[in-house]
């Protein structure tokens, strides 16, 4: 059988520039008055130990998604759910889902809360996780039936790279490695820690990834983003990214300037 994968050396971590990232596209939103409820069928899809009734809606806004300069933008719906009883701000545990307001397609996702491990998953396992969840939400890049490739095993919590890059359906492997967020819950400082399966997506040009916990749980998924590489550069919005909305100024609790409300009929 053959088995993919090598160790790589650690990568240089690129520091986000939050105040320059993500402006290739409008930031302005629109705020939506009534949501249906796509939002809890993507989350039984993604993980069915979400209990949507655990979690109250405080954002839902209309946003542009911007996807590079060969495609035209999404229109796209941003929500962001808190745990009951928590406080509505930036930095702090919470959901947030990004979705594609014709179709449906889940453009991205994060999970920020304190019910994770602090493990590191082995590569193997985050692949599969991943795998399984790309063949649900996004069956353009994954088909259904498609085989998890074997991997070498390597050191858990090593940066494991793919030269040359590994072709599954619709996307190139390029790399697994660790990727750490801090977030604030209760007046504590908390670090979600996951393995980031890194993707090249040939047909368009972009990037997607899928971050995987120490259990197993999907905690963030981005897909069809822009990276300018002369600049060095995320071109595409970072809606999921509390770090860059405080950057930019884009406070998520309150109605955008100027915008006008907008109502979607419940189903």
């Amino acid at each position: 059988m053959i088995k993919y994968g090598s160790s790589g050396k650690p990568h240089k971590q690129i520091i986000p520039k939050y105040d320059i990232w993500g402006s290739s596209g409008p930031i302005n939103t629109e705020q939506i008055s009534i949501v249906n409820n796509k939002y809890v069928e993507l989350l039984n899809l993604i993980d069915k130990q979400v209990n949507p009734e655990e979690y109250v809606l405080s954002v839902a806004k209309r946003i542009s998604y911007f996807q590079g300069k060969e495609l035209p933008a999404l229109d796209a719906i941003w929500l962001r759910l808190k745990p009951k009883g928590s406080q509505d701000c930036l930095n702090s545990g919470h959901i947030s889902l990004i979705y594609e307001e014709g179709t449906g397609y889940l453009l991205g996702y994060t999970r920020l809360d304190n019910n994770g491990s602090d493990k590191v998953a082995e590569h193997q396992m985050s692949l599969e996780k991943a795998l399984q969840f790309l063949k649900k939400l996004a069956p353009d890049l994954i088909k259904y039936d498609t085989v998890t490739p074997q991997l070498n095993p390597i050191d858990i919590g090593s940066r494991m790279i793919f030269d040359p890059v590994l072709p599954i359906d619709n996307v190139e492997l390029n790399w697994i490695d660790i990727h750490n967020e801090t977030f604030n819950s209760y007046g504590k400082t908390n670090i979600s820690c996951g393995l980031k399966v890194k993707m090249y997506l040939p047909k368009t040009s972009l990037w997607a990834w899928v971050i995987v916990d120490g259990v197993g749980r999907i905690i963030t998924f981005e897909r069809n983003v822009s990276w300018d590489f002369e600049k060095m550069e995320r071109q595409t919005q970072m809606w999921l990214h509390d770090k860059w909305l405080i950057a930019k100024n884009i406070d998520p609790f309150h109605l955008a300037h100027n915008n006008q409300n907008h109502t979607m009929v419940q189903s």
